[in-house]
């Protein structure tokens, strides 16, 4: 595979794909070559904690840590690194990109919850089932609005802020990417759902 070759697959393939490869390629040559993440993370001078969130898929690898880190675990072929190689650098580059990744979001929404919105971000298909509320991302602000109302003696102000911004980027790029023909949405909701008008009628029939 040539270098301009190796690029272009690397720019088509999503930062979530990249991420979910690498980490199985790490997490595969580990366990043949009979060696557990804390011997890893004694060799490499890391945290074991690094190495579980790198084999979880919860954070990404530099490919200056990716490098020697192959070369720990067995791995010699020129065109497996390079791939490797490429996809660090797509989910790191296209990671810290997302809305999903600033600094604000990170401080007050959990890793799975981020998860949850790369996922919907990258998702040629999404499918909601909710019994009790219209689905987060398909909520108006209003909406939103008077939904967290009743949460706002229980969590912090910025906690609330944040969840209802995230929640509205959610929104936005889903409905831009459903109207652009780039993912197929489709929603099923209990009946018990139009029976709970939050906000009013007016917000609810929004």
């Amino acid at each position: 595979m040539t270098k301009d070759r190796q690029r272009t697959v690397a720019e088509e393939v999503s930062p979530t794909v990249a991420r979910r490869r690498l980490r199985l390629a790490v997490r595969d040559a580990r366990e043949r070559a009979k060696l557990t993440q804390l011997e890893v993370a004694e060799q490499m001078e890391w945290s074991l904690s690094k190495v579980i969130r790198i084999e979880n898929g919860d954070v990404s690898i530099s490919p200056n840590d990716l490098r020697p880190l192959l070369s720990y675990l067995g791995i010699k072929d020129k065109n497996v690194i390079a791939a490797l190689v490429a996809d660090a650098r797509v989910a790191r580059i296209r990671q810290r990109q997302a809305w999903y990744q600033t600094p604000e979001i990170r401080e007050h929404v959990t890793e799975p919850m981020r998860r949850v919105f790369e996922y919907e971000a990258e998702a040629s298909v999404v499918r909601y089932y909710y019994v009790n509320f219209i689905p987060g991302p398909l909520q108006t602000r209003e909406y939103a609005d008077a939904l967290m109302a009743r949460y706002e003696e229980e969590l912090p102000a910025d906690l609330v802020r944040v969840r209802l911004e995230s929640r509205q980027l959610r929104r936005q790029t889903l409905l831009t990417r459903a109207q652009a023909g780039d993912v197929d949405v489709r929603v099923l909701l209990d009946e018990s759902v139009f029976m709970r008008p939050i906000g009013g009628p007016e917000t609810f029939a929004a």
